[in-house]
């Protein structure tokens, strides 16, 4: 069942001291579900809290992760360049080819990034790739 913002924004306006006093003078990061639960009460109908380490526990929940991210990670990508005509070529040149296509960095082959990347879609919602340079 889910909850109205009002509600949430109104538990977590009732008890900001409670919950929050052990988080003072600390970074918290926007993934840390301690605290997010702690500020907006995050349960699910049964009472229990779900967290991307406790549903990857379930193996269900992993199998489907893992199929579906190797699964898109060995697909294909190229980057092409466009063409006067409209045809369209691959474009080696391109600065980021190696990155996309080859090794993003030293410790992952292209296929273990892309799988990092869809499977933290899959459990997050978004991915983030930072670039170094």
């Amino acid at each position: 069942m889910s909850k109205s913002l009002a509600t949430v924004i109104g538990r977590a306006a009732s008890r900001p001291s409670a919950s929050l006093s052990g988080f003072l003078g600390k970074a918290i990061k926007l993934t840390d579900g301690e605290f997010w639960n702690n500020v907006l009460g995050n349960t699910s109908s049964s009472g229990k809290t779900v967290t991307i380490d406790s549903a990857m526990h379930l193996s269900a929940v992993w199998a489907c992760v893992r199929i579906i991210s190797t699964s898109v990670a060995g697909l294909p990508l190229g980057v092409f360049k466009r063409e006067a005509d409209g045809g369209r070529v691959d474009a080696r040149d391109f600065a980021l080819y190696d990155v996309i296509h080859n090794s993003p960095n030293e410790d992952m082959t292209a296929f273990q990034f892309w799988q990092a990347v869809v499977a933290s879609m899959l459990l997050q919602g978004n991915a983030y790739c930072e670039i170094h340079r």
